[in-house]
């Protein structure tokens, strides 16, 4: 898994420009943004949903990603996630990937930099081996 230091380093900048890219905190320089986002791509860095969580002292928010909210059955799963966090004192931030694979990275992407502690998934677009990725983090 790449770290902070290793997008630095491909990038040629320091560990507090890269910060500042991820976190949108300050301006950058378009083209450094550009090489620290295209480091990013390359490593196929992953910000750290426990380091954000510490960070910001919260642990408490679980992700869903389904396949289509307004279908019935994703609305009852939804539903049934929805009471179990809330009995658990847990907040439930819910992504749709609308049935398509690019669309289902993106919302598994936001889920993870949202700092959630853990994300349930019904992806009918995602091979096995891609889930399996995203569980490493």
């Amino acid at each position: 898994m790449a770290t902070i230091k290793d997008v630095a380093s491909m990038a040629g900048v320091s560990t507090a420009t890269v910060s500042r890219v991820i976190n949108q905190t300050a301006w950058v320089e378009p083209v450094t943004r550009e090489r620290v986002e295209k480091a990013m791509r390359d490593l196929n860095y992953r910000r750290n949903a426990a380091a954000i969580a510490l960070a910001k002292r919260s642990g408490d928010m679980l992700g869903l990603l389904t396949g289509n909210l307004a279908d019935p059955f994703f609305a009852r799963l939804a539903r049934g996630v929805e009471d179990v966090s809330r009995k658990q004192q847990y907040r439930l931030m819910v992504c749709s990937g609308g049935h398509d694979e690019e669309m289902e990275k993106a919302g598994l992407d936001f889920l993870v930099n949202q700092g959630c502690e853990a994300i349930v998934v019904h992806a009918s677009r995602l091979a096995d081996i891609e889930l399996l990725r995203y569980a490493a983090h």
